[in-house]
């Protein structure tokens, strides 16, 4: 009779505390939601909505000319007619707020599927707090329509995967159909979560016996066909030929035309030929030392645990660990061995950051339940939640004292190692630092019109964000030579620049980012 009270009172104050956090971090969203500035794929991610919106509407043929009509168009007529016939820089403000917003839908379904998965629901929330305090992710979380909708989908996709799973349904498997539909058409290699699904279901036949062969085939059928359906009613492209189109799809966004080069550990390389270890480099030297260190232990644990028992009993009772382990090496395996072209960091590869954090959650969980006889429990203990606000405060004062460029961060494996960090990897890649330089240009120059060349496209684009006024003195030429003022970023350019006359810079771990140049045909004030 006790426990019932008791039972109460701890759902009481999961509700509270967990709607709490919840509205911190949407006012969060909502106070710095225009903080941020635009990027090479702000228009263009804008133009693949409207593209697909006027082709839905009218049919126009001129679509099939479109060179980004193969990329997933879902987020992205979404948020083109939520955010149509705003002003340009309100709405580009909306899209951030937007996209963000989307992003807040996926840490709530994240908290019911570690809840389900480390049944503890302060474990829950200590994993969307790791996930919510990851630089890259959050800033992200604002401006990068492709990557972080995609996360959110794929989050989506595991819960209500995981909720089939544990009581088969055909209305749970439409529902998974449906979610897998929208994650293929945000972007193509969500086609992965096929594989998975179809993999788990037939475990389910042959381990769980949650399922018998026939309705396995049954559930199987209900799904692919859910999937494909809605992947060809979401997808404008493939309404006049749906297979052809599709194969299309694929082959080219398996290798997406990027011609550029990359600055990975100090060469220039070519994105369509990286080396194996890109993306396991990238993320070691890009999450924080604290998740990684939790999701080591997690996983380590699991898999001991996973093959201290015979193979019947291992696959039934580590279904989880099966689960989280496909949704983190399958991708990485593909992208491997499909040698796939990257660049910008890993952000493609964004959506397997959620399983790494189920396995950090997994590795606190095993701490505290873990004895060493050396060391007194309370000890054990203390040095236990240290680690955890070592594995939060870090990243969090990381992203209070560089915002809004939270895309930079790098752990210690970089900061303490590595003596020139933008000569050995790409930093301020997306082109957002350049709003911070032209606004203060207006501000230091009140009432002047300037010429400003600018080193590459974010320069120009940042200027939208602009109050009109103000954008109106910004006169943009094409050469250094040109202009009063030059800006850049140091994309595809690592080395200093030889201008002598540096009058605003935005440093990071000691690393100039951005560099505005007065220069020497510019008149003295």
């Amino acid at each position: 009779m006790s426990k019932k009270p008791h039972s109460k009172t701890g759902i009481r104050t999961e509700i509270i505390v967990a709607l709490f956090s919840l509205a911190l971090l949407l006012i969060l969203g909502l106070s710095v939601h225009d903080d941020f500035g635009l990027h090479w794929d702000s228009l263009s991610t804008y133009s693949i909505g409207e593209a697909n919106t006027n082709y839905i509407r009218t049919r126009d043929p001129s679509f099939f000319d479109f060179w980004e009509r193969y990329y997933g168009p879902f987020f992205e007529i979404v948020l083109f007619n939520l955010t149509r016939g705003l002003a340009e820089r309100e709405m580009f403000f909306a899209r951030h707020m937007t996209i963000f917003l989307y992003f807040v839908t996926g840490v709530v379904g994240f908290y019911f599927l570690l809840k389900r998965i480390v049944k503890q629901w302060p474990l829950a929330l200590l994993g969307c707090s790791l996930l919510v305090t990851s630089p890259r992710i959050f800033g992200d979380a604002f401006y990068n329509s492709k990557d972080i909708p995609f996360l959110v989908a794929f989050i989506l996709c595991v819960l209500t995967l995981h909720l089939y799973l544990e009581k088969p349904a055909i209305f749970k498997i439409l529902l998974h159909g449906f979610l897998s539909a929208i994650l293929i058409t945000t972007r193509m290699p969500g086609i992965v979560m096929v594989a998975i699904t179809l993999g788990f279901l037939l475990l389910e036949a042959l381990f769980y016996k949650n399922l018998k062969w026939q309705t396995t085939i049954v559930h199987s059928a209900i799904y692919l066909s859910t999937t494909l359906i809605c992947t060809y009613l979401f997808w404008p492209v493939l309404w006049h030929d749906p297979i052809h189109e599709l194969i299309t799809a694929f082959e080219v966004m398996s290798r997406y035309p990027w011609p550029e080069f990359v600055i990975y550990r100090g060469q220039a390389v070519e994105a369509t030929n990286l080396p194996w270890h890109y993306i396991p480099i990238w993320m070691s030297i890009t999450i924080p030392l604290g998740t990684i260190l939790f999701s080591l232990i997690g996983f380590f644990q699991q898999t001991a645990q996973f093959f201290h028992y015979k193979l019947k009993r291992n696959l039934f009772d580590s279904r989880d660990f099966l689960l989280i382990s496909a949704w983190l090496f399958i991708p990485l395996l593909a992208v491997i061995l499909l040698k796939s072209v990257l660049y910008d960091g890993w952000r493609q590869m964004f959506f397997v950051y959620p399983a790494v954090i189920v396995f950090a959650a997994l590795g606190v969980k095993a701490l505290f339940s873990m004895r060493i006889k050396e060391i007194a429990p309370r000890v054990f203990k203390a040095i236990t939640i240290g680690l955890i606000l070592f594995a939060i405060v870090e990243p969090l004062l990381f992203m209070l004292h560089y915002h809004p460029l939270e895309m930079v961060y790098f752990n210690q494996l970089v900061t303490l190692r590595t003596t020139n960090i933008r000569k050995s990897y790409d930093m301020e890649y997306w082109g957002l630092s350049y709003r911070q330089g032209l606004e203060y240009l207006l501000a230091s120059n009140p009432g002047k019109t300037l010429r400003v060349a600018v080193a590459n496209y974010p320069g120009r684009l940042n200027a939208r964000l602009l109050p009109p006024s103000e954008r109106e003195r910004l006169v943009f030429v094409s050469t250094p030579e040109e202009a009063d003022y030059y800006l850049s970023n140091y994309r595809w350019h690592p080395d200093d620049y030889d201008y002598p006359n540096e009058v605003f810079d935005i440093k990071i771990w000691d690393e100039t980012i951005l560099s505005v140049f007065k220069m020497p045909s510019s008149p003295q004030p």
